[in-house]
């Protein structure tokens, strides 16, 4: 592979040889990882690329696209390298040049922290905190189900819990769905807002009575509602606390989210299909 000629001399002979991306699948869920080999044996960086939904064109973008870019470079023009993996495109952003990108950034921020001998969070300013809260996932083809998978998480000391249940159809998120269960539509395996409309406010009713007061609670839509039925998910949702309601409705209505959130009585979380720092601070 042809090397990338540097727009100023290094002050050392180290340079990246190689990049590639490195596709597995623990417990059926494709992850992607970019490595980025120096010139030095040992020292590489790894980092985070995965758009499961089309990991395929992630590890291409990396290899075919990104890869080219790299070689030859020195591992510490992070932020050249960056911008030049960003613009050089021509169409910017999106989720699959995106998720390329992050992956090498992680990497070469990697290699950094290996040959300074430090943490990377020492070279991006040191910790601002001596730990964070995190949830997990609970789920189940009912609610009683879902509650009792909860009820393990919160006996495993987790405060914070993330609950979704399943329903009639292939439309559901994070939970088990019900194949063909409208048999008289034009979408057999799709999706019934009303009866998620009035499921999901059950769900956090039950999860109050057996949970009790002292765990947070969140449910993730899944950017599958209008603005107008976000806040009428999010009114019927108030009495029952939740800690954040997330994705109530899709990117093509997100000029609609101060509606949306001046209306809600519960905190709304946004955010995760924004690919660029660009569409981030435009939301912010």
């Amino acid at each position: 592979m042809p090397e990338t000629q540097a727009p100023w001399p290094s002050r050392d002979k180290l340079s990246i040889t190689a990049v590639r991306a490195i596709v597995t699948a623990p417990e059926g869920i494709p992850l992607v990882v970019v490595r980025v080999d120096t010139s030095d044996p040992g020292l590489h960086g790894l980092g985070c690329a995965t758009f499961t939904q089309r990991f395929h064109a992630v590890a291409a973008a990396v290899e075919r696209h990104v890869a080219p870019l790299l070689i030859g470079r020195h591992p510490a023009d992070i932020e050249d390298i960056n911008r030049l993996v960003h613009l050089s495109s021509y169409w910017r952003n999106g989720p699959v040049l995106n998720n390329a990108l992050s992956g090498v950034d992680q990497a070469l921020w990697d290699i950094a922290g290996k040959r300074a001998g430090m943490p990377v969070y020492e070279l991006l300013g040191g910790r601002v905190r001596a730990a964070a809260d995190t949830y997990l996932h609970a789920a189940g083809e009912s609610i009683a189900d879902t509650l009792e998978d909860a009820a393990r998480l919160v006996g495993e000391g987790y405060r914070h819990v993330r609950l979704q249940t399943g329903g009639p159809g292939l439309g559901t998120y994070g939970a088990p769905g019900q194949p063909g269960a409208y048999p008289r539509a034009p979408y057999p395996d799709g999706w019934d807002v009303n009866r998620y409309l009035a499921v999901t406010p059950a769900l956090f009713a039950e999860a109050r009575s057996v949970l009790g007061d002292g765990v947070e609670l969140m449910h993730d839509v899944h950017s599958r509602l209008t603005p107008k039925q976000a806040i009428v998910l999010a009114r019927r949702l108030e009495p029952y606390r939740l800690f954040f309601l997330e994705d109530v409705v899709a990117p093509e209505h997100y000029d609609r989210l101060p509606e949306v959130t001046a209306a809600s009585p519960v905190p709304i979380a946004v955010g995760e299909q924004l690919s660029s720092l660009s569409d981030a601070a435009r939301m912010v």
